[in-house]
């Protein structure tokens, strides 16, 4: 019973800790950058980005064949040392992505320092 007990007890200390799906992403003064938003929409939140990046910059390779990502831009924030950079792509205007990856920096970088997120 007690062994029964404990194994319920740390399963809700697990899950209790991992943040909701919905929470992943870039938050912007308590409101989360989510597909479908405008890059005004992205502006207001966030401000402008430390780096905007086209899809010529950005390529992929599959195959042996390198090709641009599916977007128009990457807009990239950096927030400093000690948090994750983040990375939101859009296309046609909207955005389409949004992810994390790497910590931040001081200070300014060229678009090309920046690796693109994995």
């Amino acid at each position: 019973m007690i062994q029964r007990f404990s194994v319920v007890l740390l399963f809700l200390l697990v899950f209790s800790t991992v943040p909701p799906v919905s929470a992943s992403g870039v938050n912007c003064q308590g409101r989360w950058v989510s597909k479908g938003m405008s890059k005004k929409e992205v502006t207001e939140l966030c401000g402008e980005p430390a780096c905007v990046r086209r899809p010529k910059d950005v390529l992929v390779e599959k195959g042996g064949i390198y090709f641009p990502l599916a977007m128009d831009e990457e807009w990239i924030y950096n927030p400093g040392p000690g948090r994750f950079v983040e990375y939101i792509r859009f296309y046609q205007g909207e955005v389409v992505d949004v992810r994390s990856d790497g910590f931040g920096w001081n200070g300014d970088k060229d678009c090309e320092e920046i690796p693109p997120p994995q």
